[in-house]
């Protein structure tokens, strides 16, 4: 989960970035990936039948990146 989450700050800046420059093609498949990456640390802990300490950190993440893939969807 370190490894995944260390890039989703990054990838969701960069996500907006190319946004910004109107590429939304490549904006929804970077913040596709940061939501794959937060639910990947998820299903991780799903699949060990623990508990995971990052849920409400996910949920986070999927709210902010939720406001950009809608865009990026609507502007295609």
């Amino acid at each position: 989960c370190r490894e995944l989450y260390s890039g989703i700050p990054g990838d969701l800046k960069r996500g907006l970035g190319v946004l910004k420059n109107k590429d939304y093609v490549t904006a929804n498949l970077i913040v596709s990936g940061a939501i794959t990456d937060s639910n990947t640390c998820e299903d991780g802990f799903k699949e060990r039948k623990e508990v995971s300490p990052l849920t409400n950190p996910n949920r986070e993440i999927m709210g902010v990146a939720l406001v950009p893939l809608i865009l990026t969807n609507m502007m295609k």
